[in-house]
């Protein structure tokens, strides 16, 4: 495998934007700040995935048995986590119904209600993103099964159709950007997740192609897209994965000597490292500490100062990165090696 330079320090900011699109729920001056385009670092995700995935295993599955395996290594990577948080957070849903019924202490909605029986099995499939309430139980995980799908998606498409691959990547993106800029932003309802997933994933597998063949020119590739959809539908939404897949390319190719200081160090590193534990934790980092605060100590941290605010913020990012690193050793490592 190529060696890829700065991947991993991006997953790392990828991962802190993403834990803040949630943390700033309780600061009271954003509120009324429109901050949602931050979502779409979930999308940076995706294209990261897909550039990874296609450089790694791109000229590697070539048989069924590999197909299996690389489902399967893939699954073991994804699924224990997420198993383990969702019984977790069954566990806080049955607590708060004994709090409620025995302590008269009234949950922030009533239990069972979105976290019922059918949006738990939908969870244990990873399909709660399509048929259930994709932000059931651990809200995050809705990105698990769309990364899976991609995953599925990407080995049989190149099982089978290895040589017309470019063809392919080329009609998808073509045909499914608009709907893409239509929909993307706050998608994470029904199978349309699943493809707005993909075509961010597609896109950083593309990426991946030019940098494993350094056959092409990667600006007259980009500026044909470019054209295309300026010419096509004028959404430059649905650009955004390309500046994500160049921004991956060009990070690859050399480290960048004026971000070194300042993002590419060994703290990076190490979130980055554990970036996939600090996605799937931080809700349950959140939830646990506005409802210490708020019911455990009578704290509202929604009427917090301005620097109570930044300091309960730091707390947040502190507690989601020590529960993540140690998920990250005991739980995703753990399994992940076992499997």
């Amino acid at each position: 495998m190529p060696q890829l330079h700065n991947i991993t320090y991006l997953k790392g900011i990828c991962a802190l934007v993403i834990c803040f699109i949630h943390f700033k729920i309780f600061i009271t001056d954003l509120k009324n700040v429109d901050l949602d385009y931050l979502f779409y670092f979930v999308h940076f995700f995706f294209v990261i995935s897909g550039f990874v995935i296609f450089i790694k295993y791109f000229n590697n599955i070539k048989t069924f048995d590999t197909v299996i395996y690389f489902l399967k290594k893939r699954f073991s990577r994804l699924y224990p986590l997420h198993i383990f948080l969702l019984i977790l957070f069954l566990l806080l849903e049955i607590t708060k119904m004994i709090a409620q019924d025995h302590f008269n202490i009234k949950p922030n909605y009533d239990t069972f209600i979105k976290n019922n029986f059918e949006s738990f099995i939908y969870n244990i499939f990873l399909v709660h993103n399509i048929f259930g309430n994709p932000l059931s139980f651990n809200g995050p995980s809705w990105a698990v099964g769309s990364e899976f799908f991609a995953y599925l998606v990407f080995s049989i498409t190149i099982f089978f159709l290895r040589t017309k691959i470019i063809i392919l990547i080329f009609f998808f993106i073509l045909f499914y950007s608009k709907y893409y800029s239509s929909s993307a932003f706050y998608s994470v309802h029904g199978f349309s997740t699943n493809l707005n997933c993909l075509y961010a994933f597609i896109i950083g597998g593309l990426f991946g192609i030019i940098f494993i063949k350094q056959k092409f020119s990667s600006v007259i590739l980009i500026l044909f897209f470019l054209l295309t959809f300026i010419i096509y539908n004028k959404y430059y939404l649905a650009l955004l994965p390309f500046l994500f897949g160049y921004i991956l390319y060009q990070s690859s190719l050399k480290k960048n000597v004026l971000l070194k200081f300042f993002f590419f160090n060994s703290l990076f590193k190490f979130i980055g490292k554990i970036s996939y534990s600090i996605y799937l934790t931080h809700s349950l980092v959140l939830w646990i500490a506005i409802q210490t605060f708020n019911i455990v100590l009578n704290i509202n941290v929604y009427e917090f100062s301005l620097l109570n605010t930044v300091l309960f913020l730091v707390l947040l990012y502190f507690l989601t990165i020590i529960i993540a690193y140690f998920s990250f050793k005991y739980i995703e490592n753990f399994f992940y090696k076992k499997l």
